[in-house]
């Protein structure tokens, strides 16, 4: 025997049901056809729901990441000055005064023999040509990586720095590389000038304006992927499975195969196929003023966690499966 809602039509009622009850609306009362509608209903609200919730987890991680870019670009300097005062950065310096006041030879003596030939005079003279003899306002260090190098019982340390100058109202990026042996002077490996047009904490600051096709294309990817991956993170936290079992899948779900990066001061993307990385989105800084970097990456077993549990709920007893016990 069927139960049926007398004066309102079963859609109207279904409808009724779920506006009241919201994804806990209870079915009951409905014919099967008309309660297979109102378990979509359910299950359309419960994911809704995490879907929701899920892209708020995402903003507020992204507003708090904005935050956190904010607060360490606040405490450039502090980091620059700590690194500034190594001998590699002191030794960068005095190369940059000899190219200003033309002492190419002094800057021969303390150069690598490898890179001085007939062509080094004409190219320290093109620099010198771009810079001016007036003292630099300021200094600034944009760039800092050292790594250790072993040639038989001695240990050379290879420098790469970048500086960056404010010279007349004109800003100029010094890139050098620099090698350390134990108990010897440093030696210069290399260096080149590169004109600015204005301070890197101004060309490389996240900004949404001068935005191009690209750079909305990936937004929105990278929100994607990470409300992808927060709905797959709750949906595993709420299923009963052995504990074990859900740290597999949750430390699956943070993974990524593949990597799709880009470079949000010049919009140029990178791909890279043979990948694994955790997580799934993120960025990063190159250097202390170099370009943010965004990265994302297909979130395989996020994808395929919410294919095998985020399924319909469960049957709903419904009138019509309420038969009486024959014999009653």
């Amino acid at each position: 025997m069927q139960a049926s809602q007398p004066g309102m039509p079963a859609a109207a009622f279904i409808f009724s049901q779920f506006l009241i009850f919201g994804p806990w609306a209870p079915c009951y009362g409905l014919s099967n056809r008309e309660s297979a509608l109102c378990r979509a209903l359910v299950f359309w609200g419960d994911s809704m729901r995490l879907w929701f919730l899920s892209l708020g987890i995402v903003l507020v991680f992204g507003v708090c990441g904005y935050m956190l870019v904010q607060y360490a670009e606040s405490h450039v300097d502090g980091r620059a000055r700590w690194l500034g005062a190594t001998p590699s950065v002191e030794f960068v310096k005095s190369i940059v005064t000899g190219l200003q006041s033309k002492d190419f030879a002094a800057i021969e003596a303390k150069s690598d023999r490898s890179i001085i030939n007939e062509q080094s005079r004409p190219a320290f003279a093109q620099i010198n040509s771009l810079l001016t003899s007036s003292p630099p306002k300021s200094i600034r260090l944009a760039s800092w990586w050292s790594t250790r190098s072993l040639a038989g019982a001695s240990t050379a340390w290879h420098t790469v720095l970048s500086l960056e100058y404010e010279i007349d109202g004109k800003w100029f990026l010094v890139n050098a590389r620099v090698r350390s042996n134990e108990g010897e002077p440093l030696i210069l490996e290399g260096i080149n000038l590169q004109p600015i047009p204005a301070p890197l904490e101004t060309v490389n600051r996240p900004s949404l304006q001068g935005m191009r096709g690209v750079h909305y294309f990936f937004l929105a990817l990278w929100i994607t992927i990470g409300t992808y991956t927060i709905a797959a993170v709750i949906t595993c936290l709420r299923r009963k499975m052995p504990v074990w079992r859900k740290i597999l899948w949750l430390v699956g779900i943070f993974s990524g195969v593949g990597t799709f990066s880009l470079n949000w001061t010049s919009g140029s993307p990178h791909f890279q196929l043979l990948f694994i990385h955790i997580p799934t989105v993120g960025f990063g800084r190159v250097g202390l003023l170099g370009p943010y970097i965004f990265w994302c990456t297909v979130p395989v077993f996020a994808i395929l966690f919410l294919f095998l549990h985020l399924s319909p709920p469960r049957q709903i007893e419904t009138d019509a499966d309420r038969t009486l016990p024959s014999g009653s």
